[in-house]
Order: structure tokens, then sequence, then C-alpha cells
């Protein structure tokens, strides 16, 4: 288990209901704040939906991208389900949230040690 990712998720989920339930009733007039507020949820969902996906050790580094997708896919749906409406900055700031998640991911692959590593150097020694 990544508890950093975990972590984060978390916190993504934590704000995305902030934002939703607090932030954006509180703001009036339309402007460029409310527009981000208007977006943010897409883009912390993707985030964590991503790193949600890459916190468990035991699933392939691949889930991440299946995550990655999957959002973006529920964002491209949403005219087709009942009571959803489709905005293209939702799908805009979700393959931010997304694309920034995977870039975390892959560094953080790409930076510990791999698996094959540890067990041939645990057998070496």
């Amino acid at each position: 288990m990544r508890w950093r990712f975990l972590t984060v998720t978390v916190i993504c989920y934590g704000l995305t209901i902030l934002v939703q339930r607090v932030l954006r009733p509180a703001i009036d007039a339309p402007s460029w704040v409310a527009l981000l507020l208007g977006v943010a949820p897409s883009f912390l969902y993707g985030a964590g939906f991503v790193l949600a996906a890459a916190a468990f050790r035991r699933l392939a580094p691949g889930y991440a991208y299946w995550g990655a997708a999957g959002t973006l896919a529920y964002e491209l749906l949403q005219p087709f389900v009942a009571g959803r409406t489709f905005d293209p900055w939702d799908l805009v700031a979700g393959a931010l949230g997304c694309g920034l998640a995977l870039a975390v991911v892959e560094r953080h692959r790409r930076q510990s040690p791999s698996t094959a590593a540890v067990a041939a150097t645990v057998r070496a020694a």
C-alpha cells in the first residue's frame, strides 16, 4: 500500500466535497473564480481516482491508466445519463487532473527500486 497516494486521494475527495457543498454555493457572481470552482471537482476527482488506483501495490501499474480512462469516459458519457449535463471544461479539468496524477505515479515508479532488483539484492545477500 502506498499510503502517500492514499492520503492525497482522501484529501482530494475531501476538497471536492468542500468545493461542491461550501465554496460554490457561496459564489454568486459569474467570474473566473466561479469557473475555477465549477471545474475543480472534476480536476480533484480525476487526480484522486488515479492516485487511488496507484495506491495499491498489488495492482499492476497500468491500473492507474485505466483509472484515468474511466474518469474521462465518465465525463464523456454524462450527456447520456439522466439528470447529468456535459461541460467541456469539466473534461479539460478531469484530463489535467488525471495527467498530473499520472505524472506523479510515473515519477514515483521510476524512482523507486523495482521489485525484481530488490529480490535480486535479497537473494545475493
